[in-house]
């Protein structure tokens, strides 16, 4: 009915209105942010002593994460007759607000982020959205992240706290039964999946605190030997086949540098032109021109 049509529409506009605050704001925040991101990790700095845009920052963290792990009411049919559950603009900006957090490197920040569970909900949204390469670009952002930092009380965390190796060695395990169907493709985490597997095995050659955590997974150490290792392998290969320069009758960039070079004079060589005129002729010309002008003198 009318009257009804016209009471949804007012309950939506604020709603709309709250949602477009939303984005714009945290699209503003995160430029200001990534304005003043630390190149070194500050762990003595406490949270009463940050800078007032980075305490406002905390103070919103789990408000923000309450919105990141809320799922959305909306339903939409994938074209293969499923029915999924979008993740929305709002929290992927969220998603991408927090992946800026992250990078504040700080450890009073760190704590608020490990306080609030993020983690845990950016690796479930990362293999719950499978084909959202936004989500997933942002997710393995946080990841390496952490893995890259001089922290290692954070990475440690992470990797005890939110049961990441345990998820990654199951996503991967989904992969490979997808992959075994007819006609099917690899799923579309698996990219972003092995650059975050592959920091955390780097990292560990370098850690022994995390290369014990690694070890005392079974999962992860038969994970990291095989089905890792093999697309790692995988990705190095060259396209196309061998190397430039590898088989016979190649020539390198120099070589058709040359070539292009001794094309270029043929073409522009004064000596021969397509009409049928030589640089003599034009000399003749202008042996002419000068003897007239000394008659006129």
């Amino acid at each position: 009915t009318p009257p009804t049509a016209a009471a949804a529409a007012a309950n939506a506009k604020p709603a709309l209105a709250r949602a477009t605050a939303l984005l714009n704001g945290l699209t503003v925040l995160i430029q200001l942010l990534e304005r003043n991101l630390p190149d070194v990790h500050d762990a003595t700095t406490a949270r009463a002593d940050l800078p007032p845009l980075l305490a406002v920052t905390c103070a919103k963290l789990d408000a923000l994460a309450d919105i990141l792990s809320t799922p959305t009411s909306v339903r939409r049919p994938l074209s293969n007759g499923d029915i999924i559950e979008p993740l929305g603009f709002h929290r992927l900006k969220v998603l991408e607000f927090f992946a800026t957090v992250v990078k504040l490197n700080y450890h009073c920040v760190d704590d608020v982020l490990m306080a609030t569970g993020f983690f845990s909900t950016a690796m479930q949204l990362f293999t719950t959205y499978g084909w959202c390469s936004f989500a997933q670009r942002f997710v393995e952002q946080v990841f390496v992240s952490v893995i890259d930092r001089d922290d290692p009380s954070l990475k440690l965390a992470v990797l005890r706290d939110t049961d990441v190796l345990a998820r990654i060695v199951d996503a991967d395990r989904r992969n490979a039964e997808a992959q075994a169907k007819p006609r099917a493709c690899r799923l579309g985490y698996v990219g972003h999946l092995t650059q975050i597997a592959a920091s955390i095995q780097a990292a560990a050659a370098d850690d022994d605190a995390l290369a014990a955590v690694l070890n005392a997974h079974a999962g992860w150490t038969q994970y990291a030997t095989t089905s890792l290792a093999e697309t790692r392998a995988l990705e190095q290969r060259a396209l196309g086949g061998h190397r430039p320069m590898s088989g016979p009758g190649e020539s390198s960039e120099e070589d058709d540098d040359d070539e292009l070079d001794n094309d270029n004079d043929r073409l522009f060589d004064q000596t021969s032109f397509p009409l049928g005129f030589s640089s003599e002729d034009f000399a003749e010309d202008d042996d002419s021109s000068s003897d007239d002008d000394g008659d006129d003198d």
